[in-house]
């Protein structure tokens, strides 16, 4: 894909991280009752700190809940660890920077969750390449020695299926009948189709509904664009946090934005702040980027700009001297005769 840096490689010592489930749509959490499930949003229950042994298996521990670690035992998954060897697993890369986890003591079972209802699944009953068992790795804090964080701009393709998820909400924004809501879900009506409109720029437009784009107007945000001027937006990156801000073209300095309580926020009150930034997760990759012109070098040595430092060149240059030397030499001649 466009982006080069895996997702297993942003699980780095120390790191703060937090788990988006693919088929539910939501983060994976521990809540107060200790029960376990992928039915969060943007909190510090859904905060893991990432432990990595000698041998590159990695470990989760809850943020909120400081004691209690991912593990899988006798084909359960829980968060009763403690940080022992069943707490270990190993990270497998998948398309689109999703990964899976599969245990280092019960090889060939992962962690993995119901799609509709969150709750977990048996861990021999998740394969590797189950999207039950797939997760986005978003980096809350990084680590003491920090890895690149993918750019969302680079995945906005033109024609690649992408959902965003609001940094602020900790949901998805989704087309509710031609209404923005961050409620969530990873189904099509959380989907957009990329429109690349050039010089980067993007239009976004509903998968469940593809007469319907995304569109600022009177200071609304809304699905009811059918493509035009108030459905183009700019996408300026979050460097270094790998979120995105959508600025609409029409209404400088007016950006998409969602509540905490997962409502819409008025544009021209969202700047890029966290109610306007979102992370870009890719369900198909799009068109392959045009790359950039590129002029092919002269084969000939262009290493000097002095005339006869190509020994050709040279003699070509003695070749010319020499012919006008002679031409110059007759015509004196003629005119000496005829004076």
């Amino acid at each position: 894909m466009s982006n080069s840096t895996k997702a297993s490689a942003l699980l780095c010592d120390g790191a703060t991280i937090s788990l988006w489930s693919k088929s539910r749509g939501m983060f994976v959490i521990l809540d107060e009752s200790g029960h376990l499930s992928a039915n969060g949003k943007r909190q510090k229950a859904a905060d893991w700190t990432v432990h990595i042994r000698t041998d590159g298996t990695v470990a989760f521990q809850n943020q909120e809940h400081q004691r209690k670690w991912l593990r899988i035992k006798d084909d359960i998954t829980d968060c009763e660890g403690v940080g022992g060897n069943y707490c270990y697993f190993s990270a497998v890369d998948h398309d689109n920077n999703y990964i899976s986890l599969q245990s280092d003591t019960a090889p060939g079972q992962h962690i993995g969750f119901l799609p509709h209802t969150g709750e977990l699944k048996p861990a021999s009953k998740t394969p590797r390449d189950d999207e039950d068992g797939q997760f986005v790795v978003i980096v809350e804090q990084n680590a003491p020695v920090q890895v690149p964080i993918p750019s969302g701009v680079e995945l906005l393709t033109d024609g690649a299926h992408v959902m965003l998820l609001s940094r602020n909400a900790g949901c998805t924004i989704v087309n509710d009948n031609g209404v923005v809501t961050g409620a969530g879900g990873s189904d099509d009506s959380a989907t957009f189709v990329v429109v690349d409109k050039g010089d980067g720029k993007f239009s976004l437009q509903s998968k469940s509904n593809p007469s319907q784009f995304l569109c600022i107007k009177d200071d609304e945000v809304t699905f009811t664009g059918v493509g035009g001027k108030y459905c183009i937006f700019t996408v300026v990156e979050i460097v270094g946090k790998g979120y995105v801000a959508l600025e609409s073209v029409e209404y400088p300095d007016y950006y998409v934005g969602i509540n905490k309580d997962g409502t819409s926020r008025s544009p021209s009150d969202t700047r890029r702040g966290r109610n306007g930034q979102f992370y870009v997760i890719v369900n198909q990759e799009g068109a392959v980027p045009k790359p950039a012109r590129t002029i092919t070098p002269d084969t000939k040595d262009v290493t000097s700009n002095n005339r006869g430092d190509n020994p050709t060149d040279y003699w070509l240059w003695v070749l010319i001297a020499v012919s006008t030397g002679y031409c110059c030499y007759i015509l004196y001649d003629k005119i000496s005769d005829q004076q």
